[in-house]
């Protein structure tokens, strides 16, 4: 890892400041380790790497002819204990991604190395039994000798045999509790790791991809030659997006080959008009150039063309029906005429002209897609991450609780709420993935706190199979953890889906976690339904808290939910609890719970009681 000029400075400053050696002068008095152990803490704090504290240590008793071996030892075994549990926590996240449109051999490679590390650090903490040493007997050194030394491959080999080279010095050091040498040799270990992960990657991307501009199917140019021709078009030029209605149900009746078939000879199709260049985008997408004179005129007879042809045309077996939407060339084009395909399937249009539509519709589509892409390269970059709001009790006057709050940093550094990319999110196909990264996070950060936790699940989390799986096994491997669990839902997500909702709270019942519901009050209550549904907590919608000073009806309100809480034996928490008069506002109507800016912010650490 570079370490830049300014953290070598702030190292520095730590390093050789008045606390670091007066507590080295006391352990060389009193000999007493709770003065190396007090140091080190210094350290770990501060986020200052080993390898320049052992440069330190190495320097400071030099200077006094002091041996200075168990001093190293002793502050490696301090780091090895942090170090060790941050790394298997990261290993395990890598693991839980999926491997969203890479090939299977690429995913098993990758996550046989991922485990092999994983496996590696679990003996060392928990003295179970070794991964595979033997570099030419496990998963990737038998991959390795089936490549025949491909291009750029001798790299490889060359990282993946330092890895196990390493590994078994490192460990003969650590059974001999020379924890200095260890650590030593496991840094490097965790620096080869990474590297052997990139040049899988660089390897696959070189040797797998058919091509990088044309689609090996219909041997038409791509989606990316289509975005490189553009930049060179003008508003003379119109482009032409077709989808073939209800493709899918070609390839289930008549198979797959079929279906191939059909692209082929739509594409077959296309290559005999002189005056168009065409394209396929993805799937039964295709895109089409034209002079945007007479643009409409030509696209309909395309169209009329395409679909009077009876595919594949050796077995003519079907008639296909077109759907799609044309603009000229302008900024963001591809993103609007795909727009324009979603607008036409929705209102059952054949062709829509997309320069008709509203603008701030086309906006706010393109605002969306852009979003959607920072997600994806934010959810890759572990930039997808928690921030723990805490929860006040107002009995005990102790902070009890807190909420896992989900935030975004941008590429520039910049930390995102959810209200401002959840509902693009929930749209992605990556949202799964999220939410079993954040129920994973959540259990491991409280494994070892002694506070209840709340994890805000949607409805569309409760019908995915996948994710209450994972909720299932997390349960099952948290036991104690799960009984200081909530998990939150919606006051109207539970209402309209009721009988789903409450077969689901009644299997997170069974491993003693607790239920609470969201934004009560929002306008969608229903009494019955709520009553029959075994909530732990109620929290008080937002919009009601902030507005308990301003209406007198309100906390009228506050004080019916509150009783209600109590004849079902829930608690209420009131959110958006924001200054001291709301926080003594809802303490009189006797509100069990506060949570809110006047409490504390969301942050990505826990904080002391308040």
């Amino acid at each position: 890892m570079d370490i830049k000029k300014t953290d070598l400075i702030y190292y520095y400053e730590i390093l050789n400041s008045n606390e670091t050696k007066r507590l080295l002068q006391n352990y060389l008095k009193t000999k007493k380790i709770e003065e190396l152990k007090n140091f080190s803490k210094i350290f770990i704090e501060n986020n200052i790497p080993y390898l320049e504290v052992s440069f330190f240590i190495e320097d400071f008793f030099k200077e006094k002819n002091i041996k200075f071996d168990r001093i190293l030892n002793y502050i490696a075994k301090e780091f090895l204990e942090i170090k060790l549990k941050e790394d298997k926590k990261f290993f395990n996240i890598e693991l839980q991604k999926a491997f969203i449109y890479i090939i299977d051999e690429r995913k098993n490679i990758i996550n046989a190395h991922l485990q092999w590390a994983l496996d590696f650090i679990n003996a060392i903490i928990n003295n179970t039994k070794l991964p595979e040493m033997d570099e030419a007997k496990c998963i990737i050194g038998n991959w390795i000798d089936e490549q025949n030394y491909k291009n750029n491959f001798e790299s490889i080999k060359k990282i993946h045999h330092s890895i196990h080279i390493l590994a078994k010095d490192a460990y003969q050091f650590y059974t001999q509790k020379q924890f200095h040498r260890f650590f030593l040799l496991y840094i490097d270990i965790i620096h080869f790791n990474s590297l052997f992960r990139q040049k899988i990657l660089q390897h696959f991307t070189q040797n797998e991809l058919v091509s990088l501009t044309i689609d090996p199917l219909t041997k038409l140019q791509n989606r990316f030659a289509l975005l490189q021709h553009l930049k060179s078009l003008d508003d003379n030029t119109t482009l032409f997006l077709f989808n073939i209605k209800d493709f899918s149900k070609i390839n289930l009746l008549f198979g797959q080959e079929i279906g191939d078939k059909v692209l082929e000879n739509i594409a077959d199709s296309l290559n005999k008009i002189s005056d168009i260049k065409s394209y396929r985008i993805y799937g039964d997408e295709f895109g089409i150039i034209l002079n945007t004179k007479d643009s409409y005129k030509k696209i309909n007879k395309i169209i009329n063309m395409l679909e009077n042809i009876t595919y594949p045309k050796e077995e003519k077996l079907i008639n296909i029906s077109i759907y799609g939407a044309y603009a000229k060339v302008s900024h963001h084009l591809l993103e609007k005429v795909e727009f324009g395909i979603i607008s036409a399937r929705k209102k059952k249009e054949k062709i829509i002209n997309v320069d008709s539509i509203n603008k701030e519709a086309i906006k706010s589509y393109a605002k969306n897609l852009e979003l959607s892409q920072r997600l994806k390269l934010a959810f890759a970059d572990n930039r997808l991450y928690l921030h723990y709001q805490p929860i006040y009790n107002i009995k005990t006057s102790k902070i009890e609780k807190y909420e896992c709050l989900l935030r975004f940093e941008d590429v520039d550094g910049n930390i995102l709420n959810p209200g401002s990319f959840l509902d693009v999110l929930k749209n992605m196909y990556i949202y799964p993935e999220v939410t079993k990264m954040i129920i994973i996070s959540a259990f491991e950060k409280f494994e070892n706190e002694p506070y209840e936790f709340s994890i805000n699940l949607s409805f569309s989390d409760i019908v995915n199979e996948k994710t209450t799986q994972t909720i299932v096994n997390i349960l099952n491997k948290y036991p104690k953890v799960a009984k200081r669990a909530v998990f939150e839902l919606l006051e109207y997500d539970a209402i309209l889906n009721f009988d789903k909702v409450k077969e689901f709270f009644f299997i997170l019942k069974q491993y003693g976690a607790k239920i609470s519901l969201d934004d009560f009050g929002s306008g969608y209550s229903n009494f019955a339904y709520i009553l029959r549904l075994d909530i732990d907590y109620i929290k008080l919608d937002g919009s009601i808290v902030q507005n308990i000073l301003l209406d007198n009806k309100v906390r009228v309100l506050v004080s019916a939910m509150i009783h209600i809480a109590e004849e079902i034996g829930a608690k209420t928490i009131a959110e958006f609890v924001s200054t001291e008069q709301i926080f003594e506002a809802v303490k009189v109507l006797g509100v069990d719970y506060a949570q809110g800016y006047y409490i504390g912010k969301p942050k990505s650490h826990l904080i002391s009681e308040k």
